[in-house]
């Protein structure tokens, strides 16, 4: 299974800070592995939208 995902990086920060500062730093980074992996195996697709930076 393959997902596609498009990231508007100017938005994203603001949606997903309030939803992380609720883990564990544990489940942060577990989250973040998981998610690095994927993307990096190809089952999950990136599209930018905006400047990366």
């Amino acid at each position: 299974m393959r997902a596609t995902v498009a990231v508007d990086t100017a938005g994203l920060r603001e949606e997903l800070r309030p939803l992380l500062s609720q883990l564990t730093p544990e489940q942060r980074q577990e989250l973040i592995r998981t998610l690095v992996v994927n993307i990096n195996s190809g089952k999950v697709k990136v599209d930018v939208v905006g400047a990366p930076f």
